[in-house]
């Protein structure tokens, strides 16, 4: 008799507190999803979404053959060049520590 007793009152317990205890759950769980969104890339500080057709961009569509995609590296490492040779190079200077 104690067994069916104890059977039915867990039954009742369980019936009874099975919706708040599902609403804390997921609030609870809710709560850490919200927090964990990454932010969009471009209101992060101090990075930049590069946009087609500007420098350092490669747009590669599906449509594209290997010799394609291969054609625009090689043209994006030729920009890069350009790049280089046009800007001046800063010298490099080295101060010796002070000897006492």
């Amino acid at each position: 008799m104690f067994r069916v007793l104890m059977t039915a009152m867990l039954l009742f317990v369980v019936i009874r507190f099975r919706q708040p205890c599902a609403d804390a759950v997921g609030q609870f769980v809710a709560g850490y999803d919200e927090q964990q969104q990454p932010t969009p890339p471009e209101t992060q500080a101090g990075q930049v979404t590069p946009q087609p057709g500007g420098q350092g961009f490669i747009e590669i569509t599906p449509d594209m053959s290997d010799k394609d995609i291969e054609k625009a590296f090689q043209e994006l490492k030729a920009q890069a060049a350009q790049r280089k040779a046009a800007s001046p190079a800063a010298p490099a200077t080295v101060t010796p520590p002070a000897t006492p």
